[in-house]
């Protein structure tokens, strides 16, 4: 026979369960604009990030989705100082 204790403790393990899922999803926005803002200070001291080109683009019709999917494959340049590649005929710069 389970007494009636262990109903209130599940109760109370489920409460705070939930306060502490609410209390992260809070603190999720708030966490990733502080990383972004160091982000931002980090690429102003240092420089621009690295340019992204797209190398292949894949467009896939069908499954079970009314719209097509399409998957872009990129390549980087190298650092800032480095000449950028020079780009191919249907290849879009990003």
């Amino acid at each position: 026979m389970i007494p009636q204790r262990s109903s209130s403790i599940w109760k109370v393990i489920g409460c705070v369960s939930l306060v502490v899922a609410g209390g992260l999803l809070l603190w999720l926005p708030f966490h990733t604009s502080l990383i972004l803002e160091a982000w931002k200070v980090e690429l102003k001291a240092t420089g621009v990030p690295a340019q992204a080109f797209v190398h292949d683009r894949i467009t896939k019709e069908g499954g079970n989705r009314a719209s097509a999917s399409t998957t872009m494959y990129l390549r980087y340049a190298g650092a800032a100082s480095e000449a950028v590649p020079a780009r191919r005929a249907g290849e879009e710069r990003w």
